[in-house]
């Protein structure tokens, strides 16, 4: 056969226009390797292609988010669909990289906007028998010595006597991904005359919530809240609601 493999950077553009090609190359032997120094944005896609003269006999798409942020190291198997009435599904195997040109660089920058939505069940914290609940988010990334070293942070408002808070706020952050990132979700029960005390907290791995919901907002999920060491007990059944979505 006289068919040869392409590659091209699909990136997406406003609605009412073809996406557009970025990085391509094409292969006359396999394997061979190529190098992108692409930033990942979430909806941009390595097409590869199988071609015949100026026809295309089968195409297929790996989500490049995915790739750039390390989620699909080592060999994959991408499958080509058929174009033509006379091509044949057929798979071919990929190999994946990410190459640490600095620490800086590791991975693409992406936008992550959370939104906290609410919480049930939270512990009781005052003598009343209710909570002040306020919920703090922190972007942690471990340094080289490795201790994690907060690079966004951010807290909803209080909600006075009220064990079941609905906040419905968001935050957006912009940052290069890294695979130590977490985000840290600490509640707290506010108290004007000491201290405010730790209710529990919620620990999401970024890479996750890459994978799962890039490009797409999600409905605000339930994560069960863990009991912080110095916290009141908590009920069965204590939960933290949140809603992901990835972009520009």
């Amino acid at each position: 056969s006289d068919a040869t493999l392409g590659l091209a950077l699909i990136k997406p553009v406003a609605a009412d226009r073809e996406p557009a090609r970025g990085f391509a190359a094409h292969f006359s032997r396999v394997p061979q390797a190529v190098v992108l120094k692409e930033l990942a944005h979430p909806k941009s896609k390595l097409r590869f292609q199988l071609v015949s003269g100026e026809s295309v006999l089968a195409s297929g798409d790996v989500d490049f988010v995915l790739v750039a942020l390390g989620l699909h190291r080592g060999s994959k198997h991408v499958e080509l669909q058929p174009v033509g009435k006379v091509a044949q599904r057929s798979l071919l195997s990929a190999n994946f990289e990410v190459l640490h040109l600095s620490d800086e660089k590791a991975h693409g920058q992406v936008f992550v906007t959370v939104k906290i939505a609410r919480a049930v069940k939270l512990p009781s914290a005052d003598w009343m028998g209710t909570s002040d609940p306020y919920c703090t988010l922190e972007l942690l990334r471990s340094d080289q010595s490795g201790k994690p070293a907060p690079e966004f942070s951010a807290s909803t408002k209080v909600i006075n006597n009220d064990n079941d808070p609905v906040w419905d706020e968001q935050f957006t952050m912009s940052f290069v991904s890294h695979p130590s990132q977490k985000l840290v979700f600490r509640l707290f029960d506010s108290d004007a005359m000491k201290s405010d005390d730790v209710l529990g907290d919620v620990i999401v791995n970024v890479k996750d919530v890459l994978a799962r919901m890039y490009g797409t907002p999600e409905e605000p999920t339930a994560f069960d809240v863990q009991q912080a060491p110095e916290g009141p007990e908590l009920d069965v059944g204590a939960q933290l609601f949140l809603g992901f979505s990835v972009g520009e």
